[in-house]
């Protein structure tokens, strides 16, 4: 059989072998240079920090802006993910989009009212 008339993998009817476990290694490498403080790379690069302030674990990305604040050091490092960034910029940006269509929506309403008041006033004249 040649390659051209072979049957596609995705068109066979055998058995498929199970797919794997999703791989588990931490994709932020942690380290605890201080008491207080946890410091993360991926892999040469500075991911973010966390410093336990009280019962509380502040959060800073790498360019040591303040992300969030946090109740647990598991709940902080996962915020460092990215997947976690992405997925609460995608939220920001479609509170923005919600914020700038409830603007949008308020000004042609108040056009139309006004031309609605102002017809009525010339009407009434």
């Amino acid at each position: 059989m040649s390659i051209l008339n072979a049957t596609p993998r995705y068109q066979r009817s055998e058995s498929r072998e199970p797919v794997s476990a999703p791989v588990t290694t931490p994709l932020i490498e942690w380290h605890q240079p201080g008491e207080d403080l946890w410091v993360g790379k991926i892999d040469l690069d500075h991911a973010g920090m966390i410093e336990a302030v009280g019962d509380r674990f502040v959060v800073t990305d790498w360019k040591n802006e303040r992300v969030d604040v946090c109740a647990t050091l598991d709940e902080a490092k996962r915020t460092l993910e990215p997947a976690a960034r992405v997925s609460a910029r995608v939220e920001a940006d479609r509170a923005a989009e919600r914020h700038q269509w409830i603007a949008s929506s308020t000004v042609a309403l108040s056009l139309v009212a006004a031309a609605t008041i102002g017809s009525w006033v010339i009407t009434s004249i």
